[in-house]
This record gives structure tokens, C-alpha cells and sequence, in this order.
């Protein structure tokens, strides 16, 4: 049997598909609000530009691979004032002190949680068109 961190399988259909998973290694970012009660947004609202802008800046660099808060399209009223994002870093370590230089983490608003992960499997879309000079992600 083959024994390795993830694989406890001797099975080559199995290896066959285990050796085609991505294993691309990014950090989770769990952030929850300190305060439970109340208005999320008026809560956050004294340091959402700063983390929109911060945020923005780990987008740029090429470290914040998805970002965004706990909503749902077919509930627009519900937000609790959560979110997560996805880092990509060399390490927990080094996750976590880029999460503690989020605005929200800084001042308290927010607390968090670096959880690592494996990209294995998924699917991104991107639609380019040049005659509009539009560029879609699906």
C-alpha cells in the first residue's frame, strides 16, 4: 500500500486520479464580527472603506485569491456582518499576519481564522471579449 500524507490506497485507479488534483495550496480567512448584535453595516461601516481598500490591494498583488461577505441572492436582508477570503501565502503563519493587518482584524470589529487548503478540483470560467473589451468571469 502507498502511504503518504494523503494517499492510503494501493488502489492505481484511485492513484490514477489522485496524481490529476491540483493541490494548490491557499489559506482560508473565517472573519466574524466581535459584535453580534445590532446593524451589521453600521458596525462596520467606520471601517469598510479602509478593508475595501485593503482588500483590493492583496487583489492587486496577487494574493487575495476570492474575498467576499456571507450573503445570499435570494435573501438580499440577510448579512450578519461575516466573511471569509481566500489568501494565497507561504504559510499559516504568514496567512495569518496578513489577516491581522485587515483593518477590521486591527481594530477589533472582526476576529479570524486561517484555515489551510487544498485547491484540488473545480472549474473557473473566463469569457473575453475583444470587440466589447469585456472581460467575464463564470
Amino acid at each position: 500500500m502507498t502511504t503518504t500524507q494523503d494517499i492510503l490506497t494501493d488502489d492505481p485507479a484511485e492513484l490514477e486520479l489522485r496524481s490529476r488534483l491540483a493541490r494548490r495550496q491557499f489559506y482560508l480567512c473565517f472573519t466574524s464580527r466581535t459584535k453580534r448584535e445590532g446593524d451589521p453595516m453600521a458596525d462596520l461601516k467606520p471601517k469598510m472603506k479602509e478593508h475595501l481598500a485593503w482588500i483590493a490591494g492583496l487583489e492587486q498583488k496577487g494574493i487575495a485569491f476570492a474575498a467576499g461577505p456571507y450573503r445570499d441572492n435570494n435573501d438580499p436582508a440577510y448579512w450578519n456582518g461575516d466573511g471569509m477570503f481566500i489568501l494565497r501565502a507561504d504559510s499559516q503563519e504568514h496567512a495569518s499576519a496578513m489577516a491581522d493587518t485587515c483593518p477590521f482584524h486591527s481594530s477589533g470589529m472582526r476576529t479570524y481564522r486561517i484555515v489551510p487548503w487544498w485547491m484540488n478540483e473545480g472549474c473557473i470560467q473566463l469569457t473575453i471579449r475583444l470587440t466589447e473589451k469585456q472581460i467575464d468571469l463564470g
